[in-house]
């Protein structure tokens, strides 16, 4: 799951957060389901909410998703600020 801020605020701005579930296995999953290729995604996924709308997102975005074991009470989590995004007007790729 990833929290990012909103404009150009700095985690310790901001007073909400967007939410979007993803990661590097995640997003292949959901890319090679959106060219009509046959993906599974296999984890492990807490029984809590955060899990429930993880598998929903992957329902949505047609990944398999049969062999997710549930269980445990975490979900890994990672920061995205848009201060650090890469510019193209900088001259960066």
């Amino acid at each position: 799951m990833r929290l990012s801020t909103e404009s150009n605020e700095r985690f310790s701005q901001a007073r909400t957060f967007n939410c979007n579930y993803g990661g590097a296995e995640f997003n292949v999953a959901a890319g090679l389901s959106g060219y009509g290729i046959n993906s599974e995604y296999v984890t492990r996924l807490p029984e809590n909410e955060l899990g429930e709308n993880a598998l929903f997102e992957l329902r949505k975005l047609k990944v398999q998703n049969s062999n997710i074991l549930r269980g445990g009470e975490r979900l890994g989590i990672y920061f995205f600020g848009d201060r650090f995004r890469i510019k193209r007007k900088q001259g960066y790729l």
